[in-house]
């Protein structure tokens, strides 16, 4: 028999419904049989055993930390429910399994896969070609989740109507059109890649902080950037070729066509944020388990101590990964200073008085006192925030209590320290002291510490009131050459407010809600512009949007006149043009899902639900808007050119 009739014969067998039901029976049972064999290996003390050895060949090897090893994981599968996570794993691939059958295409990824295996395996036992044979084995089951889900997607807009026929329409243009297939190869090559380039020797803190924002952020930087030619590309190259006549000659309206589209991209974008946020999460928390520096296993010290739940016993290594990365932070700032309403009155008219005197043809108004109070109560603030060698200042912390801290839990104080122009070779002499108690307690409160860059120190949450309140007193070492001092963001403390899990999950909600407005910037350009033109307006936009919060910040120091003189006109014109865009982006930029979720930030649900509100409203106002650019075309004269 020739390959092209077995492979016609295969292709008529797996879209039987016999083959249907008597292959879902065996990834049932099979899936129940491995479930079940894992199940008993893990409580088999030979098994365990074995694998204890495994985890500490490296370290130490005696009997009683073997024995440690084994007990502790036994402990742990108790107390973790290993039963329900690993049903939970098999259940998920036994629906995506049954969900590739049932769509006819079992034997296609049997053959694929097959493919795959038959290639990779040989590559991964040589040295020579280990890593791209590593590299087909990772990407194989990403593959698998990508194909699967976008058939499953196809189903979901199966239904009537011109919506779900263009949105459907789109997802099968987006596996034949080059330019989106580029993108979608570059990101499952890329997350089958990162991992092999991670140090081993690194700690491993920085080895799971390095992989989120690997995974998080160049995923989402690539999605984004099919997101914008694709979006482009779907509209601009129907009219350049004239496909969209005939959409538009049939009773298909211009918001029918957009809506169509528009969907079609967001589910897309749907299904390649999950690949990612799957392969993410999954090596993430298997990094999360492989032993910290100074650990003979995930959390056994090399002395055969288990320190899971204590935080004082955990080795640095694996405190840090615990308390600042797998965890959802909320950054608490101190209480703003209290000022005498009179005493500042009283100053305020002195300063406007002054300023007379100095220029007598002065015009003073309401606004000169406006001006004049707040920029008095800012140098309040400035002062409030500065030290000078030998004196101290108290800072107080409330509302630092919540449902999530624990006895275990532990604070991380955040702090920046800024003095003359920042000599990075200055070591500044700085004392701490919490609620009286001097900290770290060994060294009586006192640390060296750099300038700019921030810096943190951790402490018990027990040392904070029942209320939740804390009283920092900072004193400068009479022995530092000038006066430091905090910026405005540049002191905080960080207490525990939410799991990883959850916080993991908002932030690609987040990401979906971005690549939305980006694709409806990209379809309402290509309504009435070329393609690289609109592609190019997309760029800008999403270069704006995400640069917001640096340019808002550089706006400040950029818009300053040195030494009182007036500003220069280049500088107006810059600011009021940089002005608006860090403006109207500003909620965009402040979301930062990446960067909040590898520094083990709280994205809460509020943030979320504001930004759906927000970048919503603007993805209907562009979407409305290449309504009527698409509705005032005269497509019939259009040639492409």
């Amino acid at each position: 028999m020739k390959l092209f009739e077995l492979m016609a014969k295969l292709d008529r067998a797996q879209h039987a419904r016999r083959f249907k039901i008597i292959a879902s029976i065996v990834v049932v049972a099979l899936a129940a049989i491995i479930y079940g064999v894992i199940i008993v290996k893990l409580y088999s003390p030979g098994a365990a055993s074995e694998t204890s050895s495994e985890l500490i060949s490296n370290s130490a090897s005696s009997e009683a930390l073997r024995s440690t090893v084994l007990d502790y994981y036994r402990q742990l599968s108790k107390d973790s429910n290993v039963e329900v996570l690993l049903g939970i794993a098999f259940g998920a691939i036994a629906v995506l399994s049954l969900g590739a059958i049932w769509l006819s295409l079992a034997l296609t990824y049997v053959g694929l896969f097959g493919a795959v295996l038959l290639f990779a395996v040989p590559l991964s036992l040589l040295p020579a070609t280990a890593g791209l044979g590593k590299l087909g084995l990772a990407v194989a089951p990403l593959l698998f989740i990508f194909l699967t889900l976008l058939q499953l997607s196809r189903v979901v807009f199966s239904a009537p109507g011109p919506v779900m026929a263009i949105a459907r329409n789109l997802l099968n243009e987006a596996v034949r059109m080059k330019i989106s297939m580029v993108f979608i190869v570059v990101l499952l090559l890329m997350l089958g890649a990162v991992p092999e380039a991670l140090n081993e020797d690194q700690p491993l803190r920085f080895r799971v902080q390095q992989w989120i924002q690997y995974g998080t952020g160049l995923g989402y930087m690539v999605i984004a950037m099919l997101t914008v030619f694709f979006s482009a590309a779907t509209v601009a190259f129907e009219q350049r070729d004239r496909i969209i006549w005939q959409t538009m000659s049939k009773p298909v309206s211009a918001v029918q066509y957009l809506a169509g589209k528009w969907l079609g991209i967001m589910m897309l974008n749907a299904v390649l944020l999950t690949v990612v946020a799957g392969g993410t999460y999954f090596f993430t928390q298997y990094l999360r388990f492989q032993p910290a520096q100074g650990e003979a296993a995930f959390h056994i010290t090399m002395d055969g101590k288990t320190t899971r739940g204590l935080p004082h016993l955990m080795t640095v290594d694996r405190r840090i990964l615990e308390q600042q990365v797998m965890v959802a932070r909320v950054g608490q700032n101190p209480e703003p200073p209290v000022f005498i309403d009179e005493a500042v009155t009283e100053a305020v008219e002195q300063r406007v008085n002054q300023m007379k005197l100095n220029e007598p043809t002065l015009v003073i108004t309401d606004r000169t006192y406006t001006v004049a109070r707040r920029e008095f109560l800012k140098l309040l603030q400035e002062r409030n925030r500065s030290i000078a060698p030998g004196e101290a200042r108290e800072y107080i912390f409330k509302r630092l209590s919540g449902s999530s801290i624990t006895d275990a839990s532990m604070f991380t104080l955040r702090f920046k320290v800024n003095s003359g122009s920042n000599d990075p070779a200055a070591l500044y002499r700085v004392r701490f002291a919490i609620n009286g108690l001097p900290w770290p307690p060994a060294n009586d409160g006192l640390r060296q510490i750099a300038l700019k860059d921030a810096q943190l120190m951790e402490f018990p949450a027990g040392l904070a009131t029942a209320d939740g309140e804390i009283s920092l007193v900072v004193q400068s070492d009479p022995s530092n050459p000038r006066e430091f001092a905090f910026p405005p963001d540049g002191l905080e403390i960080l207490r525990p407010a939410g799991g990883f899990e959850l916080n993991f999950s908002r932030v690609f909600v987040i990401m979906w809600i971005k690549l939305g407005f980006l694709a409806a910037v990209g379809l309402a350009a290509a309504t009435s512009l070329s393609f690289p033109v609109a592609c190019l307006l997309t760029l800008v936009v999403l270069f704006a949007a995400e640069s917001a919060s640096f340019l808002a910040e550089s706006i400040d120091v950029f818009y300053t006149a040195p030494d009182g003189r007036t500003l220069e006109w280049n500088k107006k014109i810059i600011r009021f043009i940089a002005l608006p865009i860090s403006t109207i982006f500003e909620i965009y930029a402040d979301l930062r899902p990446t960067e909040k979720l590898v520094d083990g930030r709280l994205l809460n649900w509020m943030s979320v639900l504001k930004g759906v509100m927000v970048v919503g409203g603007w993805t209907l106002g562009v979407l409305i808007a290449g309504v009527a650019s698409l509705r005032n075309r005269e497509l019939a004269l259009y040639s492409g050119k």
